[in-house]
């Protein structure tokens, strides 16, 4: 058996078989790892485990039964110790995780590309997107299990279906989307662009009059202070601290966020829009989302210019133009300085990314 502290989990391998021939010292093996490290979480790494019989199940409840406030994970289980933990009614009593199927996409359709993969056609109906390699299968599981949850509380994108592996890499089986992203729309036809503008900025009114319940979702403004917590030491002390005050002094909501409005993430599926990559999704104040679009549009343009050209394929002012309609729509048709002043606390708000960003890139050399 292997051991692994990896990110607050002990990973523990289980061998091929847990039987009565070894159940005793399984048990008695994971309970001395355990015991010894007390503040991790317990999970039952089961790739290599083929049969597991009534004394082995045992010996792992043993070991469930000493744990107060921990839930035993047992992860890439196949489908025939599923069907046995099932069939004991064991599945109820510690959290189980599937093994990920391996897939080919010798054959496949590459039909899009976002920041972080590649999407092909499987089938009629059915797309595939594949993750860049580096991105991790609890990434990967956790954004699969965010956009079902958008999903059900109403929030118009795609179907997600289940997780896959591919040559090393992690990928999501979803509902295809046949429809071109706002970016490629108004690149094709840049008369649309008001229209469009105007479309989006109702979208994400409705968007944002949405309830994420908390349970369900993250907190966008904890993943801000997190993200100020572990980057401390490369920002510079006085500007770590208002960039800490802004964040702690944001208005609370539960107001559904998408964490990245940008051209790409939106599709026109016949008059409809729909939303994509749900990674950076929760609940949080409005402005987490109008912040990311000004960002894209506007504020990132001034600091590099062609940024727009180069990721959206339209250029800086009609990037600028579709931002004064959308935030304009948005807000209804106020006066010119109340604009103003959202521009200027969006742009505010656009340094806290930059700074984290910043500091990032600082920790990763």
């Amino acid at each position: 058996m292997e051991y692994k502290r990896i990110e607050g989990k002990l990973i523990i391998s289980l061998p091929e078989r847990v039987n009565e021939s070894n159940a005793k010292a399984v048990k008695d093996e994971m309970t001395s790892h355990i015991n010894g490290s007390a503040t991790l979480d317990p999970v039952l790494d089961c790739t290599e485990l083929k049969y597991i019989s009534s004394s082995g199940l045992r010996s792992i409840l043993s070991v469930q039964k000493k744990l107060e406030n921990k839930k035993i994970i047992l992860k890439n289980v196949n489908k025939e110790v599923y069907e046995i933990l099932e069939l004991t009614g064991f599945i109820d009593i510690f959290q189980v995780i599937r093994s990920v199927p391996e897939i080919s996409i010798d054959g496949y359709e590459k039909i899009g590309a976002c920041i972080n993969g590649i999407y092909y056609r499987m089938q009629k109906g059915v797309m595939v997107k594949i993750y860049d390699k580096g991105v991790t299968e609890e990434e990967v599981s956790a954004e699969l299990n965010l956009a079902k949850k958008a999903l059900t509380i109403g929030v118009p994108t795609a179907i997600s279906y289940s997780m896959v592996k591919c040559e090393g890499k992690y990928g999501i089986i979803l509902e295809e989307v046949k429809a071109l992203t706002l970016a490629q729309r108004i690149s094709m036809h840049p008369n649309e662009l008001i229209f469009l503008a105007r479309k989006y900025a109702n979208m994400v009114k409705e968007l944002h009059e949405t309830k994420a319940p908390a349970n369900s979702f993250p907190s966008i403004k904890e993943r801000y202070l997190k993200w100020l917590a572990e980057y401390e030491n490369y920002i510079a002390p006085e500007k770590w601290a208002g960039l800490k005050t802004m964040v702690v002094n944001m208005a609370d909501s539960d107001t559904f966020v998408h964490g990245d409005l940008n051209l790409n993430n939106v599709f026109m599926v016949d008059d409809e829009l729909m939303l994509m990559d749900m990674a950076s999704c929760g609940y949080g104040h409005p402005v987490f989302d109008l912040q990311a679009l000004y960002a894209s549009l506007v504020a990132i343009e001034l600091d590099h210019p062609g940024y727009c050209a180069n990721t959206f394929g339209i250029s800086a002012r009609d990037g600028r133009l579709f931002w004064e309609v959308f935030i304009e729509t948005y807000m209804g048709h106020g006066d010119a300085q109340s604009h103003k002043k959202m521009n200027q606390l969006l742009a505010t708000h656009y340094m806290l990314k930059e700074q984290l960003i910043d500091g990032m890139k600082v920790a990763n050399k």
